[in-house]
């Protein structure tokens, strides 16, 4: 039923959607319980909530699916915002996931937690990196990789470049993605979110190993922590937001600004500190 729900999407012209919606369908297909679950919790972000609720709506649409949109229209969601952004790690913090990273190269998931570290890459973008990819990086010091919204993006690896040649040195599965990588044995549509997984519980043992909060440590604060220290490289350049921008692959300057907001408020945080101090 799934590829039938594919194929109607992709006759809409919803070409980009599908990939999307797809996953969420083949996740409630497996367990529908778990999907409700997170639409209902507030753990997650209302925007992803009211994502998850537009797949199965639209999955309940093509299958004309009544009980099942009736059930969804009675949940209340409220509106549909993205959590807001938490502080990055300190310096401290994020000196000791490097050095705890350092010492265990061997592990591919530490090379992948590595990646996002000193490159602020996204998790997804990491864990569907072809094997060609890496070689490729390696070869000419420049990683070409497939970002949000199926973006061609371009960086040097001369910094990081470590983390993919210890990626380079595992046995890889034909045509596979690092996510195929630390999950071999899982079906190839299921290896992303498997592989995924595995990297959150990696982070959970580096943060219970270096007495972080758990709750602190997860793969997106890695990326909200690179930004914040490379905005505060370039913070005293005129283009500093476009830098970010183009550095971090935003889709607009909009999303860069919120790292932005979010220095200023420490600025203007500290000020007032400063101006309310007993002498």
């Amino acid at each position: 039923m799934l590829d039938e729900y594919l194929a109607w999407l992709h006759d809409r012209g919803l070409d980009k959607s599908a990939a999307q919606y797809g996953k969420v369908v083949r996740s409630w297909l497996v367990d529908s319980d778990a999907v409700l679950r997170k639409i209902r919790s507030r753990k997650y972000a209302p925007k992803y909530r009211h994502h998850l609720v537009n797949c199965i709506q639209s999955f309940a649409r093509f299958g004309r699916d009544e009980e099942l949109l009736a059930q969804l229209a009675d949940i209340r969601l409220p509106p549909a915002t993205a959590l807001a952004n938490r502080d990055p790690l300190t310096d401290e913090e994020f000196r000791g996931v490097r050095e705890f990273v350092d010492a265990r190269m061997g592990d591919p998931r530490m090379a992948v937690v590595g990646i996002m570290a000193m490159r602020g890459l996204r998790c997804g973008d990491v864990l569907r990196l072809p094997e060609d990819a890496v070689h490729d990086a390696l070869d000419t010091g420049e990683l070409t990789y497939i970002g949000k919204g199926e973006k061609v993006h371009r960086c040097q690896v001369q910094h990081w470049r470590k983390y993919l040649e210890s990626l380079a040195t595992h046995p890889w599965p034909a045509r596979g993605q690092v996510a195929h990588l630390l999950c071999p044995s899982s079906p190839r549509h299921k290896a992303q979110d498997s592989a995924g997984r595995m990297i959150r519980r990696a982070m959970d043992e580096i943060a219970m190993a270096l007495d972080i909060d758990r709750a602190k440590l997860h793969p997106h604060r890695l990326r909200h922590t690179h930004a914040d220290q490379f905005l505060r490289a370039v913070r005293d350049r005129p283009d500093a937001l476009l830098l970010l921008r183009d550095h971090m692959g935003h889709s607009s300057v909009a999303v860069t600004e919120r790292y932005l907001r979010r220095d200023r408020a420490k600025e203007i945080a500290s000020i007032e500190d400063q101006m309310n101090a007993r002498p």
